[in-house]
């Protein structure tokens, strides 16, 4: 199995998980690609038919400061104490001997999967997790469901960087889109939230629109059913939400200048170009066909 190398005890069900980071690209420090560790982690659990609850240790391998301090760590240590309650998590430097004399250790590489299958969510590598497998491991976090009379849409906002939409495009989206009969629209910086906070708000979404990043990531707490709708720059598209989606059970689309169809699901690496413009009209009409659909109003 590419990605995965399996040491020490093979009877054991006490096991270690050991994440090694991309000594160039160092995406442990980075939200999204920790999930993708995490559930690359999930998969090979239940490839070999194991629990969350056999993981004792976790580890990353890696020498990136950011890691072991700040929000990431913050962030990181705490999905893990969450979604593997009795594992301890720490961080260990390259070449580390680890103690496999009562463990069963899987160490997982970004570096080494195919043509980085772990981020590009491949179908046959994840090909047993089900919105049903990703969701149980996710409970621990669930937030209780709230009952609203209208459609909480997200605007997931970003303040710097070249994945941001024009201020006055910014404002045309949230002008239409907070018109639609029923829509209750918030505009999100998650950086002004506490990662409890994140989680509350991403579980309360019926609808989150974001221009392709990070600021996406909190998808993994949204509902089955729910809706994201992915701004991308004209020319680009990364299978990165589109395969978080498809593992949580969530409807999804992408828009540039237009919408994308799958055939277009192609993916290109241009993608820190600026987002000029988006097909607007386009994300009204998939939100309130998304809310036709669900009222069951369907004839």
């Amino acid at each position: 199995m590419k990605g995965v190398t399996i040491k020490g005890n093979p009877s054991s069900n006490r096991v270690r998980l050991v994440l090694k980071d991309d000594a160039k690209d160092r995406y442990m420090a980075h939200y999204f690609h920790f999930v993708e560790y995490i559930i690359f982690s999930i998969w090979v659990l239940e490839h070999y038919g194991l629990s969350n609850s056999d993981v004792k240790e976790i580890y990353v391998i890696g020498d990136d400061e950011r890691f072991i301090s700040g929000n990431h760590h913050d962030i990181n240590k705490y999905l893990v104490h969450h979604l593997f309650p009795l594992a301890t998590f720490g961080l260990a430097r390259e070449g580390h001997s680890f103690d496999n004399t009562k463990m069963r250790e899987f160490t997982i590489s970004r570096h080494d999967a195919d043509h980085r299958s772990i981020n590009k969510m491949c179908a046959a590598l994840f090909s047993c997790l089900t919105p049903e497998v990703i969701n149980s491991y996710l409970l621990p976090l669930t937030v209780p469901s709230e009952t609203r009379e209208n459609t909480t849409v997200t605007y997931a906002a970003r303040r710097n960087g070249p994945r941001t939409l024009p201020e006055r495009v910014s404002r045309k989206l949230t002008s239409q889109v907070g018109d639609i009969e029923g829509v209750a629209l918030d505009v999100v910086y998650w950086e002004d939230l506490c990662f409890e906070d994140q989680i509350r708000k991403a579980a309360s979404t019926d609808v989150l629109i974001g221009i392709h990043g990070n600021n996406l990531t909190n998808l993994i707490f949204m509902k089955p059913g729910t809706l994201v709708v992915e701004i991308m720059p004209k020319g680009f598209f990364a299978y990165d939400y589109y395969g978080l989606c498809r593992l949580k059970g969530i409807e999804y689309y992408a828009v540039s200048d237009h919408v994308l169809a799958p055939a277009e699901y192609k993916v290109s690496h241009q993608q820190n170009r600026p987002v000029k413009r988006t097909d607007i009209s386009a994300i009204v009409a998939i939100i309130r066909n998304h809310m036709i659909f669900n009222s069951g109003s369907i004839s």
